[in-house]
């Protein structure tokens, strides 16, 4: 693929950072349309396809190997997938948190009609002697 996009960079130069601007915003107005309930899938699929080649052009304009890439999307994948595992277990140690809370809080509330079943109770006997 490399040997197709020099003469495209040769011949265009820093033009095409403008294009990749453009087809990344095509892209944008696509998958808008598409939460808004287009379907628009093979459009979708037709602006993806536009950016990676723009992209693939903007790694040889400034000289980016695919391994320096590679390296950085492991480490945000890698760091992505920790964030979520975070957020799992912090949800989870929350919700156990609010079930004990809640029974807690059942406890207090039962105790609460308890005592007032038992004063209720009280007040009736006096007006029944």
């Amino acid at each position: 693929m490399k040997d197709l996009i020099k003469p495209i960079i040769t011949y265009y130069g820093d033009k095409q950072i403008i294009q990749a601007i453009e087809e990344m915003a095509e892209l944008q107005k696509e998958l808008c349309k598409n939460l808004k309930g287009k379907t628009n899938k093979e459009l979708i699929k037709e602006e993806l396809a536009d950016c990676f080649l723009i992209l693939e052009q903007l790694k040889v304009y400034y000289n980016f190997n695919d391994q320096e890439i590679q390296d950085i999307m492991m480490l945000k994948l890698n760091r992505t997938v920790s964030v979520i595992n975070s957020q799992i277990c912090n949800s989870f140690c929350i919700e156990e948190q609010n079930k004990n809370q809640i029974t807690s809080f059942g406890k207090t509330i039962s105790g609460i009609g308890i005592k007032r079943n038992e004063h209720l109770k009280k007040i009736k006997s006096k007006f029944e002697k």
